[in-house]
């Protein structure tokens, strides 16, 4: 069957240098697979990086480049602090005009692929009632899953209507995984949207198992995350001391740098138990392969998720993941891992325990072959190629 090609305007809710590294590298496989795919962009800055003389050369400038062949239409402006209501009318405003630009340059897509409802969503609804274009939403944001009260606590009250504008506009709605479906329905207000799980994609060729090197000598733990409040390391870390009173030999390796480094520390120097907890600081795509190789189990801590990639990275190395239940169980289940409440020490302390007990009745083998069978390149972009072309079919008749 001959694939279909489209026009593909992909509209992120944020980007490099903002984060938003899988949505460049799936803009980019997007174009390697035949379409012609632009993205457009409003990156803000913090106001501490203000000067006049950027304000002048750079700042509500519109920058046309190619980036790894992808066309990227990027504008600069600024970070409101504190006013995320004005923060967001601005950046929306800011986007639907650049939009209009690519149009008039570059003509008119055939789809737009949004990230996040919040807000890119708001401006494919306008975009799309203005020139006629269908969209779907892919939505990582882990809020939705709102099962913890860090969640729960970034909803504001008025994000009902802009949500709702985008959300009963879209032609497909793609969460990442399954958690995150019941909260944004709610944001529909009552219409049912067209959804399908579509998890993130993983470089299977990318992360495999190398059996040349052993595993660390005593049973090791390892998190790669964000060292912030978000990723639950302060749970950990109590938990971890307290694993060590039925096993002192057990090692805590910790990949990743944020706002709470220094206090994660010096926790550590509190409990004493320096010589079994590493901080590794920011680690590269290498770096976190070897040690997920040399490790014994992954863990996430987390408080907050959509599907972490970086489970599903340890799972394609073959490696079993400790992880709360902000994290869906179509992403870790039974057979590739252990899950327990999240915002609790004794949980994760119990999971830790429960890791080292049960390690040797995970399979590594059948926990790469689940990542293969539900994260690997060719299978995710099939599934994500299929909505298009369904999207489109509908849209015409």
């Amino acid at each position: 069957m001959l694939k279909l090609s489209h026009h593909i305007l992909v509209i992120p809710s944020w980007y490099p240098p903002n984060g938003g590294s899988f949505f460049k590298e799936q803009s980019e496989e997007l174009k390697s697979r035949g379409h012609k795919v632009g993205v457009v962009y409003v990156e803000t800055n913090s106001f501490r990086h203000f000067s006049i003389k950027s304000f002048i050369n750079k700042y509500f400038q519109t920058k046309v480049c190619e980036e790894n062949g992808v066309l990227v239409l990027r504008v600069f402006g600024w970070a409101i602090p504190k006013f995320e209501w004005l923060q967001y009318r601005l950046w929306t405003w800011l986007m639907i005009k650049t939009i209009e630009k690519y149009v008039v340059k570059f003509g008119k897509p055939d789809l737009m692929h949004v990230h996040s409802s919040i807000w890119g969503g708001l401006v494919a609804a306008k975009i799309k009632k203005k020139y006629q274009i269908p969209y779907v939403i892919t939505e990582h944001r882990g809020r939705f899953g709102f099962i913890t009260n860090m969640a729960r606590s970034q909803f504001k009250g008025w994000y009902k209507y802009p949500l709702k504008e985008a959300l009963q506009n879209t032609d497909k709605l793609i969460p990442v995984s399954k958690r995150l479906i019941n909260k944004i329905q709610s944001y529909s207000l009552g219409k049912k949207i067209p959804t399908i799980v579509i998890p993130n994609v993983v470089d299977i060729n990318f992360f495999f198992p190398d059996q040349t090197i052993k595993h660390y000598k005593d049973f090791t733990f390892l998190i790669v995350a964000a060292l912030t409040p978000v990723k639950g390391v302060d749970f950990l870390i109590p938990a971890f001391h307290n694993l060590l009173q039925y096993y002192p030999n057990a090692k805590l390796r910790v990949g990743g740098a944020g706002a709470q480094s220094k206090s994660l520390e010096q926790m550590v120097v509190n409990f004493n138990i320096q010589e079994s907890v590493t901080f590794l600081g920011n680690l590269t795509r290498n770096q976190v392969k070897m040690e997920m190789n040399a490790s014994h189990f992954f863990v996430l801590s987390s408080l907050i998720e959509a599907q972490p990639v970086v489970t599903c990275e340890a799972m394609a190395m073959g490696l079993p993941v400790l992880t709360t239940t902000v994290v869906s169980n179509d992403v870790v289940t039974k057979e590739t891992g252990i899950q327990v409440k999240p915002e609790s020490i004794e949980a994760l302390e119990q999971g830790l325990i429960k890791a080292i007990k049960t390690r040797s009745q995970f399979d590594s083998a059948k926990i790469r072959e689940f990542a293969i069978q539900n994260f690997s390149y060719d299978v995710i972009f099939n599934q994500i190629e299929s909505v298009y072309d369904k999207v489109l079919k509908e849209y015409e008749s």
